[in-house]
C-alpha cells in the first residue's frame, strides 16, 4: 500500500492503493462508485472470491471534501491476442479495467468533479504504481468516446478496441416500441425463431437467486469457454452463489430450457436504469438448434423493457446476431501513456503495430 501527496490546480489530494478491497470503507468507495455496478465495492468483493488468477489493484484519491476519484485494474486480465502475446503485454502494460467488464473504463470521479482535473493525479499515481510493478505502460482499457477528449489533452495515445453493443430501449411497450422499430424481415426472422422454438417445448425463466442454479449453469458456462478454445472459465464454482449473497438486488438470471432440459442462460446486473448482461453460457446440442441464445437475448430486451430501463449492454462478440435484433455499436479505446518522456514518445511511434498486436479490427 503507497500513500502519496499530488497538487490538482493547488488543492491538496492524497492517494491510496492496494492489492484488495478490503483495505478500502465501503461506503467511502460507494460515495464515488454509486450505481456504475462494475466499479461498486461489492462487485469486486465477489470478482475476488469468484474469478481465478485474479490479482486486482485497487487506487482511492481523497481531497479535502472526501473521496474524489477510484480507479481499479486486474493485472492478469485480458488484453488480446495469442496466449505468447498476451502473457508479453501484461508484463508491460498494467491496464485500469474493472474485473471481468468490457462496459466500464475503470476510473471513476464523484459527482461534481471534473475527470480533466484527477487525471494529473491519476498520473503521479500510476507512475509510482507501475514503477512498483516494474510495468513500462499503464492504460485505460474501455474509454467510452464521451471522456476520449479528456485523455487526449493530457496527451494520451489512442487505439481503438473492439466495440460494445447496446440498445437504448424504448420507454413504451415491447410490441409497440421494440418490435415496432424493427424492420419487417428482422421481425419475421424473430417470429420464425419464436414459432420453431414452441414447437421444440423451449420455456424461459426468471430467477433472483443464481446460487440455487449454480450447479446447472456451471458447465455451460465452461461449454462456452471450450467453445472459443479456452481450457475452462475463469471463474471458480462459487460464482453464483457469491452474486447472489452479494449483490442480491442486482442481479438477475434468465434461463432457457429445451424440454424441461437447461438449454442456456444469461446473467445480467442492474445498474441504476441499466441492465449489463455480464455471463452466459450453452449447451450447444440443445441451444443452437433451437435458437436459444438470440431468444435469450430477446427475455433481456422484454424484461428490460418491462422494468422500465433505459439501456441494455450485451458486451462483446456475436455483433452481427446482435445488430440483427436491434443492438447497436458502441465505439471503444485504450488510452496508452508510457513512463518516461523518451518511453512515451516511442510508444507513440509503434501504436500502429500496438493495434495490431492487440488483435483489433478497427470497427
Amino acid at each position: 500500500m503507497v500513500v502519496q501527496n499530488s497538487e490538482v490546480q493547488t488543492v491538496k489530494v492524497d492517494y491510496k492503493w492496494a492489492n484488495t478491497i478490503a483495505e478500502f470503507d465501503e461506503e467511502n468507495w460507494d460515495t464515488v462508485a454509486r450505481d456504475q455496478i462494475a466499479m461498486t465495492h461489492r462487485w469486486h468483493r465477489v470478482m475476488e472470491i469468484g474469478l481465478r488468477d485474479h490479482r486486482p489493484l485497487y487506487l482511492l484519491l481523497k481531497d479535502l471534501e472526501g473521496p474524489l476519484a477510484i480507479a481499479a485494474a486486474n493485472q492478469s486480465g485480458f488484453l488480446g491476442g495469442t496466449k505468447r502475446r498476451e502473457e508479453l503485454l501484461k508484463r508491460v502494460i498494467l491496464t485500469l479495467s474493472p474485473p471481468y467488464s468490457s462496459f466500464h473504463c475503470g476510473v471513476v470521479v464523484r459527482p461534481g468533479a471534473a475527470l480533466n482535473q484527477v487525471i494529473p493525479t491519476l498520473e503521479a499515481a500510476m507512475k509510482e504504481i507501475c514503477r512498483r510493478e516494474r510495468r513500462l505502460v499503464w492504460a485505460i482499457g474501455n474509454v467510452p468516446p464521451s471522456t476520449l477528449d479528456d485523455w487526449q489533452a493530457h496527451r494520451f495515445h489512442v487505439i481503438k478496441r473492439p466495440p460494445l453493443t447496446h440498445m437504448d430501449l424504448p420507454q413504451s411497450s415491447y410490441e409497440e416500441g421494440y418490435m415496432g422499430s424493427l424492420s419487417r424481415e428482422k421481425r419475421r426472422r424473430l417470429r420464425r425463431m419464436r414459432r420453431h422454438a414452441e414447437k421444440q417445448g423451449v420455456t424461459f425463466e426468471h430467477s433472483r437467486h443464481p446460487g440455487a442454479w449454480g450447479e446447472q449453469l456451471y458447465p455451460l458456462l465452461g461449454e462456452v469457454y471450450t467453445y472459443h478454445g479456452a481450457s475452462a472459465p475463469p471463474f471458480r464454482r462459487e460464482i453464483f452463489a457469491t452474486l447472489e449473497r452479494h449483490m442480491p438486488e442486482e442481479t438477475v438470471l434468465f434461463v432457457g430450457k429445451v424440454k424441461g432440459q437447461v438449454a442456456g442462460f444469461a446473467l445480467g446486473l442492474l445498474g441504476g436504469d441499466s441492465l449489463f448482461a455480464t455471463m452466459a453460457g450453452l449447451r450447444y446440442e440443445l441451444a443452437q438448434p433451437n435458437y436459444v441464445y438470440f431468444l435469450l437475448l430477446d427475455e433481456l430486451i422484454r424484461w428490460s423493457i418491462q422494468n422500465r430501463l433505459r439501456s441494455l449492454y450485451t458486451g462483446l462478440t456475436s455483433y452481427e446476431a446482435k445488430q440483427l435484433q436491434g443492438f447497436h455499436l458502441q465505439p471503444r479505446y485504450m488510452c496508452l501513456r508510457a513512463n518516461g518522456s523518451l518511453l512515451d514518445r516511442f510508444l507513440g511511434l509503434m501504436l500502429p503495430l500496438g493495434q495490431r498486436i492487440l488483435n483489433v479490427k478497427g470497427r
